[in-house]
């Protein structure tokens, strides 16, 4: 009995001595890291103690400086059990630290969703089994042990997992979303369901337990036969379809778009060659890859909206710097498609009555992100150029020049004094705004084209100026 005790108490103070250590280290690295943004990351068992050190780490944080804002912390886990109850969760909404976690889970994996069960009701040759698996020291004859012993019980524990995740989904979709029900085990953080199909994204606990029910029982009902050590391990290739890859997809078409804008920078640009459609053959080409890139961009949002991407999407600088991209290269071909078809003759202004919805919100991405950088995106004079952009940096540059076209042709048969003064001042507005524009060398060489709109507006600007002080002329 003495020695037990001996050893119990041996045990507490080795146990409070690593705490102590782990605390020290940990206070250590914030003191290193201090300001600057980490990742924590990791794959089952690992995953869970990625989160609970970043949790540990969000803690010391928060106490260390209780009046700034949390640190730029980010815990993305594949694979992982859960650790968290009710409490915790609900606990982690009120700090705001949810958008910290991020949880990778296979739509076939069971670790995630293992611990709605009892602990009792899990065979724990299953667990150790599944764990060996991933043990890159484990000898063969074990692997093949542990394998016969996992396909043996595989269907059972799928079907044991199955009825507990729906046990608690029902409770939570039919009763008090808050009620803890048989399992305290309760999700926090967002919860990224994939597939090689897709990926959806749910930032609500009580939306990740539906989830993590529906995925699960979805690929069963339909007789799936993936075994539980390759569900648990396929996050390598489930992450190289994630949605930033999305952008692998658009990325032919835009440079088709280049091409072609490239082949007319010399002679009149491809704004004005797409509204004149110039050569058939690359003007098709053109215009396929103008549909095809809306239809992907309108795909993204529709994501977004249907929460199948982060909750912070539009303010990744990765995605906003592409949709800007895209704005700028193929807006111009839109606005060029609005005049060729005289729909602002028959529907209005472009700016005002042709612009696509997708482009007002890219224009609000990109001045959110300007804001949140503490960068002007409009202030040229910071970001001064030694040549022309690559694109013209208005995407509604071209619907400008069309309206100062039709403001120039109805000053030319304006007879009423007051109304061609009213006019020209209009059409002075846009030639200082435009002629800024050049000398900052905020457009593509493609607007000076010798036969661009845009040269030859200002040929007629002159012309009309000319005319106008002559006609001042001749009254004195």
């Amino acid at each position: 009995m003495e020695d037990a005790e001996e050893n119990s108490m041996n045990f507490g103070v080795t146990h409070g001595q690593q705490m102590r250590m782990i605390e020290s280290s940990m206070e250590m690295l914030l003191n290193q890291i201090q300001g600057k943004a980490v990742v924590f990351t990791g794959h089952s068992l690992g995953g869970a103690i990625a989160a609970l050190a970043a949790l540990h780490y969000l803690c010391i944080s928060s106490l260390s400086s209780p009046c700034s804002p949390s640190p730029p912390v980010l815990c993305v886990t594949f694979g992982s059990p859960l650790i968290g109850n009710g409490a915790l969760s609900r606990a982690i909404l009120r700090e705001r630290w949810g958008g910290n976690f991020c949880n990778v889970v296979s739509q076939h994996d069971v670790v995630p969703r293992l611990l709605f069960c009892p602990l009792d009701a899990i065979p724990v040759r299953v667990i150790i089994g599944m764990q060996l698996q991933q043990w890159p020291g484990h000898t063969h004859n074990t692997g093949v042990m542990t394998t016969r012993v996992v396909d043996a019980e595989r269907d059972g524990l799928r079907q044991l997992i199955q009825a507990h995740v729906r046990t608690v989904a029902m409770e939570q979709k039919l009763v008090d979303p808050e009620s803890r029900g048989g399992s305290p085990y309760r999700p926090f953080g967002a919860y990224v369901l994939c597939s090689p199909e897709g990926a959806v994204c749910v930032d609500n606990s009580t939306a990740a337990v539906q989830m993590l029910y529906a995925t699960f029982a979805a690929c069963y009902a339909r007789g799936d036969t993936t075994s539980l050590e390759a569900a648990h391990s396929c996050y390598g290739d489930l992450v190289l379809k994630m949605p930033q890859n999305l952008l692998l997809k658009r990325r032919p078409h835009a440079m088709d778009v280049e091409w072609y804008k490239a082949s007319f920078d010399g002679d009149m640009g491809y704004y004005d060659a797409f509204k004149q459609r110039r050569s058939p053959k690359k003007f098709n080409m053109a215009d396929m890859c103008r549909i095809k890139l809306g239809q992907f961009w309108d795909g993204v949002l529709a994501m977004l909206d249907n929460s199948q991407l982060p909750h912070d999407f539009h303010r990744r600088a990765k995605w906003v710097n592409a949709a800007r991209f895209y704005q700028l290269l193929v807006e111009p071909l839109d606005i060029a498609d609005y005049h060729r078809k005289n729909f602002h003759k028959t529907r209005g202004g472009y700016i005002t009555h042709g612009r696509d919805s997708r482009y007002e919100l890219f224009d609000k991405w990109w001045k959110e992100k300007g804001a949140f950088t503490g960068t002007s995106t409009g202030d040229t004079a910071a970001t001064a150029r030694s040549k022309y952009a690559g694109l013209t940096q208005d995407p509604c540059f071209w619907a400008r020049v069309e309206e100062a076209w039709d403001q120039t042709e109805s000053a030319q048969a304006e007879q009423d004094v007051a109304m061609l003064a009213m006019k020209l001042g209009r059409l002075r507005e846009f030639e200082q705004y435009a002629r800024e524009l050049v000398e900052s060398k905020e457009v593509s060489i493609d607007v000076l084209a010798p036969q661009s709109s845009y040269t030859r507006w200002v040929e007629e600007w002159k012309k009309l100026l000319l005319r106008d002080e002559a006609r001042t002329a001749s009254l004195f």
